[in-house]
């Protein structure tokens, strides 16, 4: 018999997004829904011209967590969650 563990996590619970850089490894907790383009913690940056499609989607990703976690009167009565493996 298998068992998988799951849990969920509710946008309203999500503190903030974390880019990872992979160069030095360096976290950064992002909590608004502007894009870093570059590590903090060295030299690198994330943003290049043949990469701008992928940034866009990243920023696309951190403004609609942001409007969904931030609900309106007249949105849906629903609450989104999202679920992982443990």
């Amino acid at each position: 018999m298998t068992i998988e563990k799951r849990f969920s996590i509710r946008l309203q619970d999500i503190l903030a997004v974390q880019f990872r850089c992979n160069k030095c490894h360096s976290v950064l907790s992002q909590t608004s829904n502007l894009v870093m383009y570059k590590c903090n913690g060295c030299p690198a940056e994330w943003h290049k011209q043949e990469e701008q499609e992928y940034m866009i989607e990243i920023g696309n990703l951190l403004k609609t967590l942001d409007r969904l976690r931030n609900k309106k009167p007249n949105d849906p009565d629903l609450e989104i969650a999202l679920e992982f493996k443990e």
